[in-house]
């Protein structure tokens, strides 16, 4: 429930910030605060995926009730955290003024660099109290942290935005709400994980090993995620212009939401796998795995059907005018998306059972080649070619590689897994698709009311469809008894 409470704020609060950060520093000024974003999101690279690393063996741990395990792997993660922060600040300072020249930028450039890679380096020590908290299960104290940073941040930078401050200010904002979240994380873990303890005698060599054998391939799973989603609007910052990366940014953020909304569903299911391959369960892990797995592609298909019918249209109301050049990117990736995001419960029953390395090689394969694809795309096609260069990839390792791999891995038929599973929710939006279009594309609405309307609509009838067509009686019974306790909670 908390996961649900904090992404809904979030995209609330992101939803109201855009407009606002469009109306006072124009398509350029968003690319380039874009851009800078990207570039940022590389560092996490440094983190070696010892994060990842924690979700693991704090769980594993756990499960097994070894406590100085526990926190011999916390020690440790936070000392090497606290190093890659150090590294993060220097580098942030040696490289701004390179890159600014790279991308052909100046000064706005290089302060926003620095200041938000040394918020990213206060993130550091932060990423190893929330994964601890979440090992252990804790979702609602990591979630009231992360949303009461995320409000106070959305606050601070509408209020330099109004007071007619730029660019700089909002990194400024981003830097100084940083330092808050590290503070108010670790009084939230002193409360909730006292048996906890940080210090130096905790750390030692094989808890060293341990975290970056399995976090090193995180690393490069981390890098390849990063690759196949960030390297879009690097390659548009630098080959086309700031102006049409503004627009796909704004493309982007519907995206990222959907992303966001699969990921709040399976960041309960890593250390669930984690501890039950702990206890050797294999029975419990697959079935969670294909429940898991069909509700995924239910809920993804789901958005994409939404997308599909209702985004150009709201965005032309959320943001106005002179972005109709993205809506065909909108298009394209909704329905790669739903493929792609079809696909959560398998990388989280890998990533629990610690085969990152089979996730990263095909994570990093498809990110090599939406690189390529792309730029060739891009120099012919423009913005609609960095479409199709990430959304060709993702169609055939996320529809076809992925799912076969994870049915061989844990003696599933490939078959049954696809019908059972994934064809159904596909085959039923693609069917209400039809459905509508054959009335007439309802891309244009007159106002807010008309598309909420529509969509509680479609909504409410995709919702009927899958309950009654896709679900078997047990599944019915959980979504009903699930609904019931978020009811009864709200």
């Amino acid at each position: 429930m908390s996961n649900w409470i904090v992404l809904v704020i979030n995209t609330v609060i992101g939803f109201l910030l855009t407009p606002v950060i469009l109306s006072h520093i124009g398509k350029d000024g968003y690319g380039l605060w874009a851009l800078v974003s990207s570039v940022v999101c590389y560092y996490g690279l440094l983190r070696m995926g010892v994060g990842s690393a924690i979700m693991r063996y704090v769980s594993l741990n756990d499960g097994r009730r070894d406590a100085t395990a526990v926190n011999g792997t916390f020690s440790t993660a936070m000392w090497i955290y606290i190093a890659v922060a150090i590294v993060l600040i220097i580098l942030s300072f040696a490289i701004s003024k390179p890159l600014a020249g790279y991308f052909d930028q100046g000064e706005d450039f290089r302060v926003l660099l620095v200041y938000l890679g040394i918020a990213s380096a206060l993130n550091c020590p932060s990423a190893v109290l929330e994964a601890t908290l979440r090992s252990r299960e804790r979702f609602v104290a990591a979630n009231i942290v992360m949303t009461v940073i995320t409000i106070i941040r959305g606050l601070g930078l509408s209020a330099v935005l109004f007071a007619g401050y730029k660019l700089p200010a909002m990194a400024g904002v981003i830097l100084v709400t940083s330092g808050i979240e590290l503070f108010v994380m670790w009084w939230i873990f002193r409360i909730h994980c006292r048996d906890i303890h940080f210090g130096v005698t905790d750390v030692s060599v094989a808890h060293v090993k341990s975290l970056l054998s399995f976090g090193i391939m995180a690393a490069v799973l981390s890098g390849a995620i990063m690759l196949r989603f960030q390297y879009d609007r690097i390659i548009i910052g630098k080959i086309l212009s700031l102006e049409i990366l503004g627009i796909y940014s704004v493309m982007a953020t519907l995206l990222v939401n959907f992303r966001n909304i699969m990921r709040a569903t399976s960041r309960v299911l890593n250390p669930r796998f984690s501890f039950l391959d702990g206890r050797g369960d294999v029975r419990s892990s697959t079935e969670l795995f294909l429940r898991s797995s069909k509700m995924s592609a239910v809920l993804s298909s789901g958005i994409c059907l939404l997308f599909m019918l209702a985004g150009p249209g709201f965005i032309q109301l959320w943001v106005g005018r002179g972005f109709e050049s993205g809506y065909p990117v909108l298009m394209i990736l909704s329905v790669a998306y739903m493929i792609g995001q079809s696909q959560t419960a398998s990388s989280a029953l890998l990533a629990g059972f610690g085969k990152q390395t089979i996730l990263a090689i095909l994570t990093f394969a498809e990110a090599a080649i939406s690189i390529l694809l792309s730029i060739f795309f891009a120099k012919r096609y423009g913005l609609v070619g960095i479409a199709w260069g990430a959304a060709i990839p993702m169609l055939v390792f996320q529809g076809a590689v992925m799912p076969l791999y994870i049915c061989r891995y844990i003696g599933i038929s490939f078959v049954s897994y696809y019908w059972q599973c994934l064809a159904g929710p596909w085959i039923l939006t693609l069917s209400v698709l039809g459905v509508v279009n054959i009335f007439g594309s309802p891309v244009q609405v007159a106002g807010w009311f008309e598309l909420i309307a529509m969509c509680i609509v479609v909504g409410f009838a995709y919702g009927l469809l899958s309950y009654q067509l896709l679900l078997d009686k047990y599944e019915k019974v959980l979504v009903v008894s699930r609904a019931a306790m978020m009811v009864k909670k709200a």
